[in-house]
């Protein structure tokens, strides 16, 4: 009963427009009265869930995201997908799903990509004749590679969650990301062939043009194949990794010659304000956890998928279906 309480609160608060943050922390506190538990437990299960080294892989990368834009390296990346697919019909968009793929293998987080590519791709895909409303669909569409391509920052959360490897989860993300963007890319090119929505004509390819953006944009293309190499040899653990990351784009900044003070300063901001908001979201929710194993809710729901002889595929489509609800 309890259980429900919890889980009908987050529901509650969120379909209100609370945010998640506050949401679970409200459901946790109700949780915790209602059982009878003592409130002391909240900032204990806080605590204890965020003492994770491999949890201080997320600022490293969030903030090797960070530099990359401050620099004006997501610039460069825009430019140099523009010049490789935009002889394609939806010649832009076609560019945004490339550059988002390539900034995901950097950032690792939706949120980043969306704002990196939005920068650029609602400001010039409008100018050409695409509609606003359109170029917004695609960078949201786009930005979701973020948490599939390594290094996500979801996926260590969930291997830390789930005792797991992020390595191997890295690995396995791949594909799946390569095929999402492959699939936009088709949906994008039908979508404007077929008239559904305005498109301008596709810019002529241009090797010349190719190979100036490569030249810009190389050192920002080895960033993921550094960052994967070092995990996937092993050499590196994936906090190791986003220091590499870290590492690196302070070396780009210093060889393109823009890095400066504030340039630093802003992504430290932006690092600290976000990595903030992911632990506090990790932390709260380890109340909620509790209250569950505590209730017996996650044991009866194990022993409910046992009985109903859930196959791997059938588990993955209810727990997708259970995420689609829950947003």
């Amino acid at each position: 009963m309890v259980s429900f309480i919890v889980f009908a609160s987050v529901l509650l608060l969120m379909s209100l427009g609370m945010p998640i943050a506050i949401a679970l922390g409200l459901a946790t506190t109700f949780g915790m009265l209602a059982g009878g538990y003592d409130l002391i437990l909240i900032p204990q299960n806080m605590v204890s869930s965020v003492k994770s080294i491999e949890l201080t892989a997320i600022p490293f990368f969030i903030l090797a995201a960070a530099l990359m834009n401050q620099l004006g390296i997501t610039r460069k990346i825009f430019d140099f997908a523009e010049a490789l697919v935009g002889s394609l019909r939806g010649g832009l968009a076609q560019a945004n799903v490339v550059a988002g793929f390539i900034f995901s293998g950097i950032s690792g987080a939706a949120v980043a990509d969306a704002a990196a590519l939005a920068a650029i791709s609602t400001k010039e895909m409008p100018k050409v004749g695409y509609k606003r409303e359109f170029a917004a669909a695609t960078v949201l569409a786009v930005s979701t590679l973020g948490p599939i391509i390594p290094p996500s920052i979801m996926m260590v959360v969930y291997a830390i969650t789930a005792n797991v490897s992020i390595a191997r989860l890295f690995v396995a993300g791949i594909m799946p990301g390569v095929l999402i963007a492959a699939l936009l890319m088709l949906l994008i090119y039908c979508l404007t062939r077929f008239g559904f929505t305005p498109s301008p004509a596709p810019t002529p390819f241009s090797w010349g043009r190719l190979g100036r953006t490569t030249a810009g944009a190389l050192l920002a293309l080895f960033a993921p194949l550094v960052i994967m190499r070092g995990m996937a040899s092993g050499w590196a653990t994936p906090t190791e990794a986003g220091v590499l990351a870290v590492v690196y784009a302070l070396f780009v900044g210093m060889v393109q010659r823009n890095l400066s003070f504030k340039a630093v300063t802003d992504s430290l901001q932006e690092t600290v304000e976000a990595t903030a908001l992911i632990l506090y979201v990790i932390a709260i929710s380890s109340g909620l956890s509790y209250i569950f194993v505590a209730e017996g809710t996650a044991a009866h729901l194990a022993d409910l998928m046992t009985r109903m002889s859930v196959g791997p595929i059938s588990f993955l489509l209810i727990a997708n279906l259970l995420l689609l609800v829950l947003g």
